[in-house]
């Protein structure tokens, strides 16, 4: 992406950090758990099928506290500017967007972005 970036491909650029944000999102909505009456149960079981809204999954990694609010925050940018050119419904500066998707992405990759979770040769793993 950074490349992209550095060779003016701004819109692949984006594209990018978006299939790389939500693929880290999937990854650690992996690490969630569901119980009923104290017995684990899987997605499946109590949706009939895995959840595909991004949403959805953020705002249950943020109850869990498996990702902190402010990077929950720093994704739903990630995924309304990625939106604003994979759905175009508005007109955005794609340098200036896919900057700002490079460097939200890059602080969310080096920060503390769960107390129970980091990040080892690309994997979420537990600390």
């Amino acid at each position: 992406a950074k490349n992209c970036y550095l060779s003016g491909l701004f819109h692949a650029s984006v594209s990018m950090i978006g299939i790389a944000s939500e693929r880290f999102v999937i990854e650690l909505f992996e690490k969630v758990r569901f119980k009923l009456n104290d017995e684990e149960i899987s997605e499946k079981d109590l949706f009939d099928g895995p959840i595909q809204k991004q949403q959805w999954k953020l705002n249950l990694l943020e109850k869990s506290k498996l990702l902190k609010s402010e990077y929950v925050r720093k994704l739903e940018e990630i995924n309304n500017i990625r939106n604003k050119y994979i759905h175009p419904r508005e007109i955005g500066d794609a340098k200036e967007d896919s900057f700002k998707v490079l460097k939200l992405y890059i602080e969310i990759l080096n920060s503390r972005f769960s107390d129970e979770f980091t990040i080892v040769k690309g994997r979420i793993v537990k600390k």
